[in-house]
């Protein structure tokens, strides 16, 4: 089977990474507001968990999709 280029799915793989990166930090925040006992950064942090969670999810579709896409023009090429 050839191999598949997914160059067009490089927007949303760098959305992944970015998401990624956002959730770390929303991470490390949240756990310095835990230790200073600081419930509104909490909050704040968990709330950016979450969005950065989602931002990936939707990120992880769409790479999903366009690969999906890519493999059955590559199967209608080749079979």
């Amino acid at each position: 089977m050839p191999m598949i280029d997914t160059s067009p799915c490089a927007v949303h793989l760098a959305d992944m990474d970015a998401a990624s990166r956002a959730f770390d930090q929303s991470s490390q925040a949240l756990a310095l507001a835990e230790e200073n006992d600081d419930e509104s950064a909490c909050e704040a942090a968990r709330a950016a968990e979450h969005r950065a969670r989602e931002a990936w999810g939707v990120a992880a579709q769409e790479v999903g999709r366009v690969v999906h896409m890519l493999v059955k023009m590559v199967e209608g090429r080749y079979s």
